[in-house]
């Protein structure tokens, strides 16, 4: 049988070459596309009564891809949105293979034609009012880490900001009262109307900038003086936590 008739040799193309040079898909996605055909090759080799190694690519029919996806629901337990990912796989291997192999194309549309099974969207959940007082709540504002934790959680709620986005935020980026782009553009924030809000950030950029002053009239006076960022940021934790900005990385030092 000539290799391109195998089935073996397309997908071992399609995983080492489509996937990873051609696509350069992430290796969750890589994972999830080999685990797919982990499960499928040894159903479809049952079921055509051939060797994996000797089946073709004609012996992996619409019919039994269509068993296998019942398996998977019935035998499985998987959900419908499962199957359809195991399917999206099954399905970029046919267009793969049809786009390379003309002998193959009607195959590829017949496997292609297999539709998708209509599932129920997720509820993308969200905290009512008295959910985001309890969490509020948390931190302890009788420490500067907890205050921090307070201001940035009131931040997120007030502005609507993602978590990456307040995770790249330093305080020069703030433009309280109004509305727009910071002067580097990095993060477009809406005005913060909440005093509450406001108030701790204010404190800390006040802190950071006494610091700062604090750091340059010292270096300044004498040469030797370690201004390298880690040192900063070391005299920084010591003369307040919540100043430590960023410790370990942008989002750890928000977000902990």
């Amino acid at each position: 049988m000539k290799n391109e008739m195998l089935l073996g040799p397309w997908v071992r193309r399609f995983l080492l070459e489509h996937l990873v040079a051609e696509r350069n898909l992430s290796r969750n996605t890589q994972a999830s596309y080999r685990d797919t055909l982990m499960l499928l090759l040894p159903f479809a080799s049952d079921h055509a009564a051939r060797a994996i190694d000797r089946m073709s690519v004609e012996n992996l029919t619409p019919s039994i891809i269509r068993q296998f996806l019942d398996h998977l629901e019935r035998d499985r337990k998987c959900s419908g949105v499962t199957r359809n990912q195991r399917l999206a796989t099954i399905r970029s291997l046919a267009r793969f293979i049809g786009m390379h192999s003309p002998v193959h194309i009607a195959w590829s549309g017949e496997v292609r034609a297999i539709p998708f099974k209509k599932t129920a969207k997720a509820m993308i959940g969200y905290l009512e009012k008295p959910e985001m007082d309890a969490l509020l709540a948390q931190p302890d504002r009788r420490t500067p880490l907890g205050n921090r934790d307070y201001a940035l959680l009131l931040f997120l709620y007030n502005s609507g900001a993602r978590a990456d986005e307040a995770a790249q935020l330093i305080v020069d980026n703030l433009q309280l009262g109004r509305s727009g782009l910071s002067k580097s553009g990095l993060l477009a924030i809406d005005a913060v109307r909440d005093p509450q809000t406001r108030d701790p950030l204010c404190r800390a950029g006040e802190q950071n900038s006494a610091v700062d002053r604090d750091e340059a009239r010292k270096s300044s006076h004498d040469p030797t003086y370690n201004r390298s960022p880690p040192a900063a940021r070391w005299r920084r934790h010591q003369h307040n936590p919540c100043l430590a900005w960023p410790c370990v990385s942008r989002h750890d030092a928000y977000l902990r």
